[in-house]
């Protein structure tokens, strides 16, 4: 058996520790298990705040666009992708959908109030299951009618401003080389809490687009490509051309991903986990020095216990290694201790949604968790290492204990 964990196990069980330094101890370990706890809330919180800002992106704007390039007056025309380059682009595994779309821009119209709008056309192809997710009212237009829909579906945030509800008509004003007007029906509401989004989102039947454009039923503005990882869509974009044998480039059409769609809300993504990473660093510093101030404490309890060790020809290594187990131990419990307390407070916000956010401000309406067992290992793994390491400097002291002095002096 190790003979510095066995004197180390058998100190902690022992009851004669004074108060102050028990109480000191008590106090380290509470500040370690509040350190831990928040640095572990930090991750899963900016996890969770990440995967809902991504996911709302990315349920409204497709990771990779194929987009055809307008005219020298900034017309688009209707064009289309042969099925043997959409085939070829579906073959590749990190594809999880391909389908068309068209975006036009108009104005929506309610008595007296206008508002601007861009009006994306989708069919059945498309994945409608961000969509679904995010109704608040109504339901989706009918996609699978023989005729054309004249039902689009609003965001919350152009509902209340034009005083609409599910069921109203209001006029659209399509802006585009011969405008034209169109009767509509709200057949839904959707809220995606992205302020950027719900300014101007309404969805619509394509093939009502396509009517209004003057294009034939296999004409479109663009293709959506929906990747199972949206962090595949830069490599993924640099080899459409390889895939699809310069079938893309080059031929009217351009590749723009979903990072190049909204750079801001993507590179303030990216800040926040240098903000995480400063506040990690700084917990496991005041986590580190509660537990230093602690051990020094204890050794100067055990000073006649060391004085006594080092006369029974003890070295100085074998009790610094003592100390440095009571150190890990009390890490350990204060460790234990944070886990439990944000691992009950995720699971809590997780499905109780307890902490309340402002939806104009923060585009969610509760703070969002995600668990990461990988971060929950490397806080873990990271402060108990951090913490011992710090230990070894103050547990130096003891190689100054003179034996003969503390023996005689007790």
């Amino acid at each position: 058996m190790n003979i510095g964990y066995y004197i180390a196990k058998t100190l902690l069980k022992s009851k004669s520790t004074i108060s102050t330094a028990k109480a000191i101890t008590t106090i380290a370990q509470i500040g370690i298990a509040a350190g831990v706890c928040v640095m572990l809330l930090s991750i899963f919180i900016t996890a969770g705040f990440k995967k809902q800002i991504t996911d709302g992106i990315s349920g409204i704007t497709p990771a990779i666009t194929l987009q055809k390039a307008s005219d020298s007056r900034g017309i688009y025309k209707g064009s289309y992708i042969n099925d043997l380059t959409i085939d070829k682009l579906k073959e590749d595994h990190r594809v999880a959908n391909i389908y068309p779309l068209i975006n036009n821009s108009a104005i929506l119209k309610q008595s007296d109030i206008l508002h601007g709008v861009i009006i994306q056309g989708i069919d059945s192809t498309a994945t409608l299951t961000f969509l679904q997710e995010h109704l608040i009212d109504g339901r989706l237009p009918n996609l699978l009618s023989c005729e054309a829909s004249s039902e689009i579906v609003i965001s919350q945030t152009i509902a209340q401003l034009m005083k609409l509800k599910v069921g109203d008509k209001l006029q659209c004003f399509f802006v585009a080389e011969n405008s034209r007007v169109r009767p509509m029906n709200v057949c839904g509401i959707i809220s995606t809490n992205i302020k950027e989004i719900d300014e101007a989102l309404v969805i619509c039947d394509l093939r009502t687009l396509q009517k209004i454009n003057g294009w034939n039923a296999d004409e479109y503005q663009s293709y959506a490509i929906e990747l199972h990882n949206i962090a595949d869509s830069e490599p993924f974009a640099y080899e459409i051309d390889r895939i699809t044998e310069n079938a893309i480039s080059g031929n009217g059409w351009y590749i723009k991903t979903i990072f190049d769609t909204h750079p801001e809300i993507f590179d303030w993504l990216q800040l926040l986990d240098m903000n995480v990473w400063v506040i990690l660093i700084l917990l496991a510093l005041v986590a580190g020095f509660n537990m230093i101030s602690s051990i020094l404490i204890l050794i100067l309890e055990r000073t006649t216990f060391v004085g006594i060790m080092k006369a029974t020809g003890l070295e100085n290594s074998r009790l610094r290694e003592i100390f440095l187990w009571i150190s890990a131990a009390l890490t350990g419990k204060g460790m234990l201790w944070g886990n439990i307390a944000a691992l009950a407070i995720t699971i809590a916000q997780y499905y109780f949604h307890i902490i309340k956010l402002d939806p104009e401000i923060y585009y969610m309406a509760f703070v969002p968790v995600s668990f990461s067992i990988e971060g929950l290992i490397a806080i873990n793994i990271s402060v108990l290492a951090l913490t011992t390491l710090m230990m070894v400097v103050p547990t130096m002291i003891i190689s100054k204990i003179n034996p003969i002095k503390v023996i005689r002096f007790e």
